[in-house]
């Protein structure tokens, strides 16, 4: 009589079935379309996969963690990843929140040289970081848009306080 009361139009879980009564545990509820969900996670697996070999190739990540090695490595790569996967509109990146669409944008200019700029910036850096994936996301962010400026800067410096010699 149980089973003639529907409290939906589809029902969420069949009938048990008739057993052998050896087995003492019930049946497991029915699900409709149990698989795709499983294949929906495998599917965006695959596709994070992709981008993160995506995102080795375009940094030439092989070569890069011979000089730096691959920890420090991974973890601007994974910060990279982040951003090309987020679904969100906007992200915070310094005190401003810009659009994600910008900031991949940005983060697909970057190269072996950005990743090597980075890391000479934080080598070089006095500053106490308390919070390194913000200050690494900023730099990722910035270095398209600032590494010629800074190497120029480096340049210029270097002549201005080279001593003059006489060959």
């Amino acid at each position: 009589r149980a089973a003639e009361i529907q409290t939906s139009e589809k029902p969420k879980s069949g009938l048990r079935q008739k057993r052998n009564q050896d087995f003492g545990f019930s049946e497991c509820n029915k699900i409709e379309n149990n698989k795709p969900e499983i294949n929906k996670g495998i599917d965006k697996t695959d596709e994070i996969d992709e981008i993160r070999q995506a995102i080795h190739a375009q940094i030439e990540y092989d070569i890069l963690a011979q000089e730096y090695g691959e920890s420090a490595l991974n973890e601007i790569s994974e910060l990279m990843l982040e951003v090309y996967c987020t679904e969100a509109d906007t992200l915070k990146i310094g005190k401003r929140s810009n659009p994600t669409a910008l900031a991949k944008e940005r983060l697909q200019m970057l190269n072996s040289a950005h990743i090597e700029y980075i890391f000479e910036s934080l080598r070089a850096s006095p500053a106490n970081i308390k919070n390194i994936k913000a200050y690494l996301l900023e730099c990722l962010f910035n270095a398209p848009a600032t590494m010629k400026h800074y190497y120029q800067a480096k340049v210029n410096y270097h002549e201005k306080t080279a001593p003059l010699t006489c060959d």
